[in-house]
């Protein structure tokens, strides 16, 4: 979690708005979504907010019916409950000590088993590795071609200098230097970057938005406070 703790205007928002908790929260995150927008470049109704990363996550492996989920070792413990709890097939990719624990190509091995969704971490959790660009895109393009979904958790991502460069939600927007991938999910939270883990506050981004629809369905009625939007 950033160092530099919560940011002071956040601190301050927070305090100034103590009002608001007498309402109920806008279910569709509609002012939040739009502020994303301009944040991220993704259009709004691409983007689908949840209590944090960790609910979008479960909420990810029910919506798309994952029965086998590929997921590294080590990797973050929550992709693992959320596909223990929903009864899911888990095939592990495990990560080698001779190579300094990074991701190599040796990952498309396991994909080509075409599990129902694959989650990695850019940059890993808890290792910390950088996932190459060029290899990331290969392993966007394999799932597109066979038609299993990837699911790529930047929760870190905005800790590195070159975030615009790597992140992957470029991909979920016509542009005339990539195409628009369809089977790709990206995740990334306010937790890490802005020190706020008792906020709960996470999004997920997807090319179509009806499949964020599918995901949004398995959300609790209320899940994002007043307070998170």
């Amino acid at each position: 979690i950033n160092p530099l703790g919560i940011p002071e205007n956040v601190l301050r928002s927070l305090q100034e708005k103590l009002s608001l908790l007498t309402q109920y929260p806008d279910q569709e995150c509609r002012k939040l979504r739009l502020a994303l927008e301009k944040r991220t470049g993704v259009p709004a109704q691409q983007i689908l907010c949840g209590n944090g990363a960790s609910e979008l996550i479960e909420a990810a492996v029910r919506g798309l019916h994952a029965g086998r989920i590929l997921l590294t070792a080590p990797s973050f413990s929550g992709y693992r409950h959320a596909a223990k709890s929903h009864g899911c097939q888990i095939l592990y990719h495990e990560l080698r000590r001779e190579d300094n624990f990074a991701l190599t190509d040796r990952y498309l091995e396991d994909l080509a088993k075409k599990p129902d969704l694959a989650i990695l971490c850019s940059p890993a959790n808890p290792i910390g590795n950088r996932i190459a660009p060029d290899l990331l895109l290969r392993i966007a393009e394999t799932c597109e071609r066979q038609g299993n979904w990837l699911m790529v958790d930047e929760c870190f991502l905005g800790f590195l200098a070159d975030e615009e460069q790597r992140t992957m939600r470029r991909l979920l927007v016509p542009s005339a230097v990539f195409q628009q991938f369809q089977r790709l999910l990206v995740l990334d939270a306010f937790t890490k970057r802005y020190a706020m883990p008792g906020i709960r506050l996470g999004y997920l981004m997807a090319a179509d938005p009806e499949i964020l629809k599918k995901i949004q369905a398995q959300q609790p009625e209320w899940s994002v406070s007043v307070p998170a939007q």
